[in-house]
């Protein structure tokens, strides 16, 4: 028997008699049977909507409860992912991906367009899934930014709402309390019976973090200990895609004989699900991402080999980044689980038994830039921050992203979503990508726009470029100014297939996110696109995402920046000279073994010329200096700069919100109001000085801002206006003639000595002054009956190093 089966009678009294709709919130070890089970008993209540964060984990929950319910799959119970829909309007169980639901939240129906012709689904086209009694938030302590906001959005239509949802809630690791407080729920709770673990630690020192130096050797290491510690199969833990073929490619040659290499992510082919989800005939060691660490369970595990490292997004200079990390401890704590299900397991970690692991992984909410989710919940007619969420929102990433939306006019002052908001909401791709399709001058861009945002929008690599070889070397004759976006939008269109190595099932999605696109943007279907112009294209983004423009930086790095963040250009990024500037859609932040060497890669890049910065004017002329010409005349020089960068220099006539600051240029020079600065700068110093024996309350401006105030005050605007002030105008006159040259004499910034020149420097507090060596022939300590008094205080002499006092 199951263990969720320990809780069966309490849960289902709740289910069956709630009438005030208490969210039920189940937590339960993985593998309880939670997922399995509780979306079965809720069908008493009527039919039920099964939210999934992961696509595998909906279509093999999906097919695992229609064989236990004995049903063909897409019957009574069914699924829907994105660009796939196996159920219908007798479904009694959906297991739906979190994007899919906020789209059929939203009202929108456009995803019936992209399943197989002939299915309607009469529950989609009322919108707000009316026929759903029960709606089940499975794994919700991923704490994904897309459950978080469902949950939220949830429980406030649940408050307003006449037809309200029974909300079932369910977690393998979670604060429940937190929880229950939050959605005010009814709390059950599954002992899932666990066996011991044996814990081993690999890494050479005790606090060794995990890192991804020689993975492939310390991976084919472990295998070997996990074959000679266990009998049955294995399950290692590594961070993507990309190092689990590495790995898989390495052990095959090694290990073939003890194991069947078998790899699960995100982009796996079903085939390959299918071996991992079922026993094997040999013993099998599957490499897996975090997918299998909570969604999804495998049978007949007994060692987890633990990388340590997952791909993680986080906020850098506002945008969200996917980064290579080290797992939480609570990660930690879920994959060593993995290994006692069955018997009595072993843990291989690769990393130390004391590495200063986080406690906890933070949710998405706090590390992710909330540009979509605040679309998603304005879409739904909610304000992103009238929404209450179990961790709060960081303000400065609220007030990014509604500065972003509100830019694009997605959202209105209140936050809620324009009808271009609506129209971009339900798209399955960035806000960004699709404000760029949206937006495009002429239909041939947006048609390569659409194809190129596609192409973006899969998590996976949709080639392989070996630039050693024949085909490759020959792709670079035949198409001389190809790029990263152009390579993209042919690739989708079917081209280039005879010189790359594309990845199918990335392809293929790609095709179906460039599909979509084009039938949203009521564009020609995919196989009549149209010709285009990839410099229009160029300035076209630029344009509309100024901040995907990166220009070259003059450092040893070779990286480019935008302002906001330095980059430098990933190698599998089709290029050839470096160029002066670039447009990056996507980047990769690869971490080092300490923050100082992690660096951003540009993964998805098109050079450009600095023409498209200047043409489009995204750049800023800082005036440097300015002069007046004998036809009194006020001229600035310029540099036009970008992310700091100068540009070009050119000369112009200063206009009118520019007066003062050029004025102040002259002034400063001394091109006008001859040794003006040095005197105010010297008062300014007395005064500083007076300030601190008198302790006044004054807010003293520094030179430059005492002229720019009275320039200002008086509201200077020509070169005529500037003629009719003198010296005096500027002075600060906090101080009375009188008073003022008894403390100049008393306090003097300066002594003079024959063949000496002396800078004065005053320590009230210490009764202490100290003479610093200026200029002058003579260069030992004054005597003392030279100097001032100095009000008793003791006199110090100090020249380069040396300090002597003077008695």
């Amino acid at each position: 028997m199951l263990p969720i089966n320990q809780i069966k009678t309490d849960f289902l009294a709740h289910i069956g008699n709630n009438n005030s709709y208490q969210p039920i919130i189940v937590s339960a070890n993985t593998g309880t049977g939670k997922s399995t089970q509780l979306p079965k008993w809720c069908t008493q209540s009527g039919k039920v909507l099964v939210i999934e964060p992961r696509r595998i984990a909906c279509t093999s929950l999906a097919e695992r409860v229609a064989d236990e319910m004995q049903t063909p799959l897409g019957e009574k119970v069914g699924y829907a992912i994105r660009f796939e829909i196996q159920a219908n309007d007798n479904s009694e169980i959906v297991f739906v991906t979190p994007g899919v639901t906020l789209r059929w939240l939203n009202n929108d129906n456009s995803e019936i367009v992209f399943v197989t012709p002939g299915v309607t689904l009469r529950w989609l086209n009322e919108g707000l899934l009316n026929d759903f009694n029960t709606i089940m938030l499975d794994e919700f302590h991923e704490r994904r930014w897309d459950t978080d906001l469902l949950l939220a959005l949830l429980l406030e239509h649940n408050k307003t709402s006449n037809q309200p949802y029974q909300l079932v809630i369910t977690s393998a690791t979670l604060n429940a309390e937190q929880l229950i407080n939050y959605c005010q729920g009814i709390h059950l709770h599954a002992e899932g019976k666990v066996f011991p673990v044996d814990e081993h630690y690999l890494a050479p020192a005790m606090r060794d973090m995990p890192h991804k130096d020689n993975v492939t050797e310390r991976m084919a290491f472990a295998a070997e200990k996990a074959y000679q510690l266990g009998s049955q199969d294995v399950l290692a833990f590594l961070p993507g895609k990309g190092e689990i073929q590495l790995c898989a490619s390495y052990l095959r040659a090694r290990m073939s004989d003890q194991f069947d290499i078998i790899t699960l992510h995100g982009a796996s082919p079903i085939s390959e699900q299918k071996r991992a989800l079922q026993p094997g005939e040999k013993r099998r060691l599957i490499l897996a991402t975090n997918v299998a660490e909570t969604s999804l369970t495998i049978p007949g595990v007994d060692v987890v080999i633990d990388s340590g490292l997952e791909r993680r997004t986080h906020i850098r200079n506002g945008q969200s980044v996917l980064d290579l990390t080290a797992i939480a401890n609570d990660s930690k704590l879920q994959r060593r689980g993995r290994a006692g299900r069955i018997k009595q397991g072993v843990y291989l970690a690769l990393f130390g038994q004391h590495a200063p692991l986080e406690a906890h992984t933070p949710p998405e909410i706090q590390r992710e830039n909330l540009t979509d989710m605040m679309l998603a919940a304005a879409a739904n007619n909610n304000a992103l921050g009238n929404l209450r969420f179990i961790n709060p929102l960081s303000q400065q990433a609220h007030d990014l992203a509604f500065s972003t939306l509100k830019s694009i006019n997605a959202i209105n002052d209140a936050g809620i979503a324009t009808d271009y908001g609506k129209a971009l909401a339900p798209l399955p791709i960035d806000v960004s990508l699709s404000h760029l399709v949206a937006s495009m001058p002429n239909n041939r861009l947006k048609q390569a726009m659409a194809d190129l945002a596609g192409a973006l929008s899969v998590p996976a690599k949709l080639y392989t470029l070996d630039k050693n070889s024949e085909k490759f070397l020959q792709l670079e004759s035949d198409f001389p100014n190809l790029c990263d976006f152009s390579l993209l939008i042919g690739l989708v269109r079917g081209q280039f297939l005879e010189y790359i190595s594309a990845e199918e099932n990335a392809l293929i999605e790609a095709k179906q996110f460039a599909s979509q696109l084009r039938s949203h943007f009521d564009l020609p279907e995919l196989s009549k696109y149209a010709s285009y112009n990839i410099t229009e294209l160029q300035h076209a983004i630029a344009a509309l995402l100024p901040s995907c423009v990166y220009i070259k930086k003059q450092n040893r790095r070779g990286s480019y920046n935008n302002g906001q963040q330095e980059v430098v250009i990933g190698k599998d990024s089709y290029i050839g000279n470096e160029p002066d500037a670039l447009l990056v859609l996507k980047t990769y932040s690869l971490a080092g073994r300490a923050v100082k060497d992690r660096k951003t890669l540009a993964t998805k890049i098109s050079p450009i010329t600095t023409s498209v910065i200047i043409d489009n004017d995204l750049g800023e002329a800082k005036l440097c200096s300015s002069e007046i010409t004998e036809q009194n005349e006020l001229i600035g020089n310029y540099h036009y700069q970008y992310a700091g960068t100068s540009l070009k220099s050119f000369s112009a006539l200063i206009k009118s919100h520019e007066f003062i600051a050029a004025t102040v240029n002259l002034i400063e020079t001394g091109a006008l109001y001859e040794s003006l600065f040095e005197k105010l700068t010297e008062e300014y110093q007395q005064l500083c000085l007076y300030q601190n024996v008198h302790s006044t309350d004054w807010l003293l401006l520094a030179p430059h801002e005492q002229i720019t105030r009275v320039l200002s005050d008086l509201e200077i605007s020509s070169l005529d206006e500037l003629a009719l002030l003198d010296n005096s105008d500027f002075a600060y006159g906090l101080v009375d003639d009188y008073t003022w040259q008894q403390f100049c004499e008393l306090y003097p910034l300066t002594v003079v000595l024959p063949q000496q020149q002396l800078r004065v420097e005053y320590f009230i507090s210490a009764k202490r002054v100290v003479l610093h060596y200026m200029s002058g022939k003579r260069v030992e300590a004054p005597k003392k009956w030279e100097l001032p008094n100095f009000n008793g205080a003791k006199i110090q002499y100090r020249r380069a190093s040396k300090l002597v006092d003077i008695k």
